[in-house]
């Protein structure tokens, strides 16, 4: 709709959207800036925000000002934005961009917003998105950096976050952030899962208690370290192994493993 003339566009909204502005469900706009008159006569309004690489749409005061002006009934701001950035002075310019959605007008709203860098090449390629609409409501665990480079999160609510997915060893034994309410936990790591203090560390990642949900999709994660971990997951309903390391010595000394028969019989 957005590509209409803003005559054409004043035109059209007079002749179709106000005769039939209490059975409008969604409009699709290809630039929601450009046609503010459409906010108008809409209650209860729901932004949702998809773009990539155009660093226009993360103005946030270009964004506070429209939404002060236009869309006074906006209930939701949901946005999500991909990115490719290629040197240090495009990081430079995409870290104080984000960190204008920390200001007390998105705080004050419930409107909060995260960084995440999802490949496992660094900080190139990576998601902006606000964490407290997002669908899944996830964090990726996949690099070092993730941890290294918090002053790049937008916000530290990471209470938000209800599913924790760790693709990568050092990255878990590096966690420097704790998610207090995440629920569900998906470890799909490439490399062999060491023994040594796998409770203590997922414990400081997340409160093992709360768990309800565990997704193991890894051919390098020893099945007696699963066990382990049910017995710290008195809450967890639901098991899911994809993909588990199991041998034969690994049968022969869970059969007589105190913990494994505790909770084979959950």
């Amino acid at each position: 709709m957005s590509l209409l003339s803003k005559r054409n566009c004043q035109s059209y909204y007079k002749q179709f959207i106000i005769p039939n502005i209490s059975r409008i469900t969604y409009l699709h706009l290809w630039n929601p800036f450009n046609i503010s008159i459409v906010y108008e006569s809409l209650n209860n309004i729901v932004l949702r925000i998809s773009t990539s690489d155009d660093i226009a749409y993360l103005n946030a005061n270009r964004w506070q000002q429209l939404i002060l002006s236009d869309i006074v009934h906006l209930r939701i701001f949901d946005i999500e934005h991909s990115y490719n950035l290629k040197d240090h002075n495009n990081q430079t310019i995409f870290s104080s961009l984000i960190k204008q959605f920390t200001s007390p007008f998105w705080i004050e709203r419930g409107w909060y917003f995260a960084n995440q860098y999802p490949s496992r090449d660094g900080l190139n390629c990576g998601i902006f998105y606000s964490i407290r609409s997002r669908r899944r409501r996830d964090y990726i665990l996949s690099s070092e950096k993730d941890q290294k480079n918090d002053s790049n999160h937008v916000t530290s609510d990471f209470h938000l976050v209800h599913h924790v997915h760790i693709q990568n060893q050092s990255a878990m034994d590096n966690c420097s952030i704790y998610f207090p309410n995440a629920d569900e936990l998906t470890v799909s790591v490439d490399e062999y899962i060491s023994h040594d203090s796998t409770i203590v560390i997922l414990n400081r990642i997340l409160p093992l208690n709360k768990l309800n949900k565990i997704i193991i999709n890894s051919e390098h994660f020893p099945f007696d370290i699963v066990v382990k971990i049910l017995s710290f997951t008195p809450n967890c309903s639901k098991l899911i192994l994809h993909s588990l390391l199991l041998n034969e010595n690994d049968r022969t000394s869970l059969k007589n493993e105190p913990t494994f028969r505790v909770i084979s019989n959950k």
